[in-house]
């Protein structure tokens, strides 16, 4: 009771209320003159800025919370990677580029694996990898095959991953005396001892998981995550392996007095000194060759037990180590190949229920409000008129404050990233308040917000993720949400594109899903390409009944009848040509299938299953498209490219409602075709027979509105060098659509030859199919 105050004392400074107050009445005063004099609380007006002033304070208060307050469920937690905010474990990390990143990337996965050392065999261009393994594990064979799929899965570009084996190193016998202090156990000393000394000769890693460095100091973000790893720190310390280094360990272990001797012996008795070729510790069946000593008395250790903690020990720590893993991948989830993510990290704060608003006027006295019931009865109507205009001027304090606490409460909204969260918009007003559109109109869009705020997040990655030039290829996305998805979708991947940038595919793992190259998803997810490798996008205008005719002489012939070439120019004249204007797009799926449907069963361009492709890639504008009248009340519906100056005849009706909608939907359903159609294939030329190394070949769609465009193309071609690691070699190849469905057909069975799920003989006929299909087209 002693130190708390009996009395509420007044803050120094006036709070907001009272500035408030003041400079309202000071402003009131300035303006008013002489015509009003009376200030006191007793005014009307006065009491009004009153109350008005007491509810800006409230807002006041509402506004002034952590921004992560606004950010979380109603639970209390908010999850950091919705908002594009990513932890450090995801942005630091890096795919492996040395040695010791291998061998970091080993070690954290694989606790049964001591050491591990990486050499570069640079006439078969591949990685080597030799293991050196506990002596409690015995599962050789299970090990090679686990570490060899896991360095697949991590490889990078043109990186191959040859021999993994396992180190059978040379044994020795520890033979000692030595003392120890009083009050300590023998076999946990020896325990001790030999679990250092084991440690030392393969290597003496140390792994850490709780964010200390093993000398106990704090490490920084930059210098934990330095590497390939994000769960698990690896330490691969340097040491000169001598017996001498090895003895200064040993005898710092608590509870050891001093050595008398210590010796480390070969095989045949000869003591070693020198442990950099590569040397185990045998484990001994007793102790004949071991003297502890108690102030010169000699203690005996119990060899079974000491075995039995040795083993303890090894697995303990181990156990400690997968079950950290296990944790982050539950709370995780699966990148590209396998790893964990823990993109949706959740963090506590506090939730804040701060979004209602109370109206002013019901604040007020009684006889402020302007209901019926409130009047008297003789009460005028001139009199009336002036109590309800004073009510609509209280309604727009409300509707201001209102405004903002709906601005605030569709902030978690406007941050996020999921495809979920992509508003228009401001919300609307309630239907009670349309009179103030006029109002909101001048506020700005939300999309234009949220764009603003995914450059903000561009510049804190360094990353562009609405480049200026695909301005000018926005084809198909003609709508702000759909633009907002494509970039949200791009900008929620980013720890991976960036960290796994170099990866290439796992050629162990199965076919398509998550195993794609990681610059195949980067441009993927920026250019909206088809990212799904078990789909076949030559296949796409197959799957619609469709065939697009070729753009060469040899098909000049039938495109110009199919075109209907025949169409007299005379009917195209200003009064008897009327442009197509956008309807409204179907609101569902259902909707959608239903008016694709009654487009194949109506326009004849559907028969005969030709497409062409002045149609197909220019028919994604509404432009191209004409109602032209034709006498007797009806119209046709014309479309007209400028690939090919021919005009093609898409229907007649004397309905001019049902033309147009036809067009809107042949548009819509075209746009859709080519985007599905477009997509890039990653083909690492080091794995042919015989081996291009550093080479990396992009095959990308050629036939679409977007990729038959020289800029277009030039554009992805440095996009795509932009990427791809400085030290590659990069061609590109942009196929037709009969090109690229034998080039799909091929190249996933040249993965399936890979991966060995097809005889091996195969590989070199398709590998040949693949090239000559390329050298045909040209490359880039």
């Amino acid at each position: 009771m002693a130190d708390k105050s009996l009395y509420i004392t007044r803050p120094e400074g006036d709070d907001l209320y009272t500035v408030l107050q003041r400079k309202t009445l000071e402003e009131l005063q300035r303006i008013s003159g002489e015509v009003w004099t009376d200030y006191n609380p007793h005014d009307p007006g006065v009491t009004v800025a009153d109350t008005v002033n007491y509810a800006l304070t409230e807002i006041d208060y509402k506004l002034d919370f952590d921004l992560e307050d606004y950010l979380t469920d109603t639970d209390g937690t908010w999850q950091v990677g919705r908002y594009g905010l990513f932890p450090a474990s995801e942005v630091y990390p890096t795919t492996p580029v040395t040695a010791d990143d291998y061998r970091r990337l080993v070690l954290a996965r694989f606790p049964m694996v001591q050491n591990v050392t990486v050499k570069t065999d640079r006439e078969a261009r591949a990685y080597d990898f030799t293991l050196r393994l506990s002596p409690f594990f015995e599962d050789e064979n299970g090990i090679v095959s686990r570490v060899r799929s896991f360095l697949n899965r991590h490889r990078n570009l043109c990186e191959n991953i040859g021999k993994v084996e396992v180190e059978h190193p040379k044994e020795l016998t520890f033979e000692t005396e030595f003392e120890i202090l009083p009050g300590y156990n023998a076999t946990e000393i020896l325990v001790q001892i030999y679990w250092n000394a084991m440690q030392y000769l393969s290597g003496s890693v140390q792994l850490e998981m709780d964010g200390s460095g093993h000398s106990g100091e704090t490490c920084s973000p930059d210098v934990w995550y330095d590497g390939p790893v994000k769960d698990v720190r690896v330490v691969i310390p340097d040491q000169v392996n001598t017996e001498r280094e090895l003895y200064w360990i040993l005898y710092g272990i608590e509870g050891v007095r001093d050595f008398k001797t210590c010796w480390f012996k070969d095989r045949d008795g000869h003591p070693v000194t020198d442990f950099s070729d590569g040397y185990m510790l045998l484990i001994p069946d007793d102790f004949r060759n071991v003297t502890v000593k108690v102030r010169d008395e000699q203690v005996y250790a119990d060899v079974d037990e000491f075995k039995e903690r040795l083993k303890a020990m090894y697995f303990m720590r181990s156990t400690l180590r997968m079950r950290h893993f296990m944790q982050e991948k539950g709370r995780g989830m699966n990148d590209m190949h396998g790893d964990t993510s823990v993109q949706e990290l959740v963090r506590k704060a506090h939730y804040r229920n701060v979004y209602g608003h109370y109206p002013v006027s019901r604040e007020l006295p009684k006889c402020y409000h302007t209901a019926d019931a409130d009047f008297m009865s003789g009460t005028d109507g001139k009199e009336r008129a002036e109590a309800v205009n004073f009510g609509s001027y209280l309604r727009l304090f409300d509707l201001l404050m209102k405004r903002g606490l709906e601005e605030l409460d569709g902030l978690k909204s406007m941050l996020s990233l999921r495809d979920t969260d992509t508003p228009g918009r401001i919300p609307t007003l309630p239907d009670e308040e349309l009179d103030m559109r006029k109002v909101r109109d001048k506020f700005r869009k939300v999309a234009d917000l949220k764009n603003e705020y995914m450059d903000f997040l561009d510049g804190l990655y360094g990353v562009d993720s609405a480049p200026v030039w695909l301005r000018e290829f926005d084809y198909y996305s003609r709508t702000e949400s759909g633009r907002l998805r494509r970039r949200m979708a791009f900008l929620r991947e980013l720890p991976r594109l960036t960290r796994y940038r170099s990866r290439g595919m796992d050629i162990t793992g199965a076919y398509g899903g998550e195993n794609i190259p990681a610059i195949k998803r980067y441009l993927s997810l920026l250019l909206d390409f088809n990212c799904d490798e078990e789909i076949s996008v030559g296949n796409v205008l197959p799957g619609h009944n469709l065939i697009l005719m070729g753009d060469g002489e040899k098909g000049q012939r039938v495109r110009e009848l199919m075109n209907s070439a025949m169409i007299d120019d005379s009917l195209f004249v200003t009064d008897t040509v009327e442009a197509i204007e956008p309807d409204d797009p179907p609101k569902t799926e259902a909707e959608k299938l239903e008016r694709d449907e009654e487009l194949r069963r109506h326009l004849p361009i559907f028969n005969s299953n030709w497409i062409s492709g002045s149609l197909f890639r220019e028919g994604i504008r509404l432009s191209a498209y004409n109602l032209v009248k034709v006498g007797n009340g009806e119209w046709l519906l014309v479309f007209q490219g400028r690939e090919e100056r021919l005009r093609m005849n898409l229907g007649r009706s004397d309905d001019k409602q049902r033309l147009r909608g036809w067009a809107n939907t042949l548009c819509r359903y075209l746009r859709d075709l080519n985007r599905q159609c477009e997509a890039v294939y990653v083909v690492e030329k080091s794995l042919f027979d015989p081996a291009e190394p550093l080479t990396v070949l992009l095959v990308f769609t050629g036939w679409t509105a977007r990729t038959r465009s020289m800029r277009f193309r030039d554009a992805c071609t440095q996009l795509a060098r932009s990427v791809l690691p400085a030290h590659l070699k990069m061609e590109t190849c942009w196929l037709r659509s009969s090109q690229m469905q034998r080039f799909e057909e091929c190249y996933r069975k040249w993965h399936d030859c890979l991966a060995g799920r097809l005889p091996e003989d195969l590989k070199p006929l398709l590998q040949k199919t693949m090239m000559d299909i390329i050298e045909k087209q040209g490359q880039g």
